[in-house]
């Protein structure tokens, strides 16, 4: 029986002036940054892998984003923590929101001040990681990245990788299968593992994720990110079941976790 750890993150309620935005309002804004600061702080081993290996070849830490969405999460962890995070959904990734924002913070300095300050109406997690962000991209300065145009700042903010495929209890069902079979035939075992791949894959129309270079659509690296993964994170509560199946076939460690619904969260080889 695995070991299993069940808990809640909870967003910070600030103080507000204007008493018309509510506390939950505040949070649904700003929840994935609730999220991704609880990951840092409950994984420090993760935030160390990547520090170490600034300058080095060593492959950063592997987080699969489940239920992704438009990747947002992802966008985070990769581009301010240096993380590999992969998104694991059938819709395209598209944070064009949040580079506009980049750009808008970057032109308004007294502004990203003001809402970098946490507590405050108008607070805006994004506003303090601003600096990260520019370092990270080996963008010199804000002034920089706001006399850009979008599609020039996109370029500096590539994609997560994407399986753009469900995390339902068929992948969860494959995934364990091959494991299986793998230990006495692997040739066969990732036959079948392929032929699932491209079936499941088929599933989802290409509409809005023809140009979507970064979709991993080759059989043996989808297999290997799976199976290499650090940590698997799910934000929706549909997900919770499945990844419990998931780590109890495929990782060593699971946590359900619960930020406004239920989450769950699997931790493999730390």
């Amino acid at each position: 029986m695995k070991p299993i750890l069940t808990c809640t993150v909870i967003t910070n309620k600030a103080t507000f002036q204007n008493k018309s935005q509510t506390a939950r309002a505040y949070s649904r804004k700003n929840r994935i940054y609730t999220f991704r600061r609880f990951l840092l702080d409950t994984f420090p081993r993760l935030s160390r892998t990547v520090n170490c290996n600034d300058g080095r070849d060593d492959p950063p830490p592997i987080v699969l984003d489940v239920a992704g969405g438009k990747g947002s999460l992802s966008f985070l962890l990769q581009h301010v923590d240096g993380y590999e995070s992969v998104v694991v959904d059938p819709v395209p990734n598209n944070y064009r929101s949040i580079v506009r924002s980049i750009e808008f913070l970057a032109r308004n300095p007294a502004v990203r001040r003001e809402r970098a300050v946490e507590g405050w109406e108008g607070h805006q997690p994004l506003a303090a990681l601003l600096p990260r962000l520019m370092k990270r991209a080996q963008i010199d300065t804000t002034e920089t990245a706001a006399a850009w145009t979008e599609e020039e700042n996109l370029s500096f903010f590539p994609p997560a990788s994407h399986l753009k495929l469900y995390f339902d209890n068929a992948l969860v069902e494959a995934v364990r299968e091959y494991v299986t079979q793998s230990k006495i035939d692997e040739q066969t075992a990732f036959h079948d593992w392929s032929v699932f791949f491209h079936s499941a894959s088929a599933r989802i129309s290409f509409n809005g994720t023809r140009n979507n270079h970064n979709i991993i659509s080759d059989p043996h690296r989808a297999l290997h990110t799976i199976m290499v993964a650090d940590l698997l994170v799910g934000f929706h509560p549909d997900q919770a079941t499945v990844c419990s199946k998931a780590s109890k076939h495929v990782c060593h460690f699971m946590f359900n976790i619960s930020i406004k619904s239920s989450l769950c969260m699997t931790r493999n080889r730390l």
